[in-house]
């Protein structure tokens, strides 16, 4: 998965991060970082001046949605959200062979 660019000791400070601050406030952090990327999205796709800033920003939104997915990851179920990534990837990869 894409989580595997993290090293492991990026990985072990990534969920003391969820063992310090708990399941509650990292799963309201998620949410937080999900819509500050839907913001620098929405600001891509229909205000897009082309700055290097505005580019940057994106990234840095999904490096902070990744670090929380990651998060995500322990508290809920790893292989139950690896069933459903390949549940929806089955599904759209029959959809575009009929198309």
């Amino acid at each position: 998965m894409i989580m595997e660019m993290f090293s492991k000791k990026q990985l072990l400070f990534i969920r003391s991060m969820l063992k310090k601050y708990g399941a509650k406030p990292q799963c309201a952090m998620l949410q937080e970082e999900c819509l500050e990327l839907a913001m620098a999205l929405h600001k891509y796709l229909n205000r897009y001046t082309g700055s290097e800033q505005d580019f940057n920003n994106i990234h840095a939104e999904i490096a902070d949605v990744l670090i929380m997915l990651e998060q995500a990851k322990v508290m809920f179920s790893e292989s139950l959200i690896k069933y459903y990534v390949d549940k929806k990837l089955y599904r759209q990869k029959k959809r575009m062979s009929s198309q």
